[in-house]
């Protein structure tokens, strides 16, 4: 059985999804957002957003955290019914919380120092590296 998605686990998920994209205040919104229709499930009928709200989880579609899924049903008298749901990818959302953030990363802010440094000393070649006083 998958483990419950938490709201903190949303939250990083989606942090580390968007990276810079995201404030740390919009990805809390975000998340309540989508974990408010979720609850302790996994599936929701798309019939329960709205379309500002729909247009959200497009965006999270897009960045393969949910997906989408139809069922017919048939009611009375053999007339069919067109469910839409929306899932969470649980995997995908527990693999991205675990991730290691970017702008967390040590490495990430050495590197972008070192290449920082390096595109400063190729900008200057014509003046010495180090000045008279």
């Amino acid at each position: 059985m998958m483990p419950v998605i938490t709201l903190p686990t949303m939250k990083k998920a989606l942090m580390n999804t968007f990276g810079g994209r995201l404030s740390d205040a919009e990805a809390s919104r975000m998340a309540e957002l989508v974990m408010n229709f979720f609850g302790y499930g996994d599936r929701i009928l798309d019939n329960f957003l709205e379309s500002t709200d729909r247009n959200v989880f497009y965006m999270l579609e897009d960045e393969g955290l949910v997906q989408t899924s139809q069922e017919e049903i048939v009611v009375n008298m053999g007339q069919r019914w067109r469910l839409n749901f929306w899932i969470l990818k649980k995997s995908t959302i527990l693999h991205r919380a675990e991730s290691i953030d970017p702008r967390e990363d040590p490495t990430t802010t050495v590197q972008r120092l070192y290449e920082d440094l390096w595109r400063s000393l190729s900008a200057d070649k014509d003046e010495p590296l180090l000045q008279e006083v």
